[in-house]
């Protein structure tokens, strides 16, 4: 991908951070428990989408598994509510910041 291509990608997931569609909490890599190359998507209850990139491999794993599924979503559920995660906003303006300093 090129920088302008990571740019608008940025640009779009900021533009549903603002309008209310997309909801970013940021946390500080060594209080994560895994890598930055994955992105994890939980639905309370129907599926769970975990996305890893790296080095241009691009995977997805896809899980409906109830026990799965509420075990997931009750550790990041529990890890977002922690002491350590940045709220929406302060998510949100990180990524901006990153933006500017690594895309433009």
């Amino acid at each position: 991908m090129s920088r302008e291509d990571r740019r608008e990608l940025v640009d779009r997931v900021l533009k549903a951070v603002d309008e209310g569609w997309y909801h970013i909490r940021m946390v500080p890599a060594e209080e994560f428990p895994l890598s930055y190359h994955w992105e994890i998507l939980a639905h309370r209850g129907s599926s769970m989408l975990f996305q890893y990139v790296y080095q241009n491999q691009f995977q997805v794993f896809w899980f409906e598994e109830r026990d799965i599924l509420e075990a997931t979503y009750d550790f990041l559920q529990s890890f977002a509510d922690g002491e350590n995660v940045l709220d929406e906003s302060q998510s949100a303006e990180l990524l901006r910041k990153w933006e500017k300093k690594y895309l433009t």
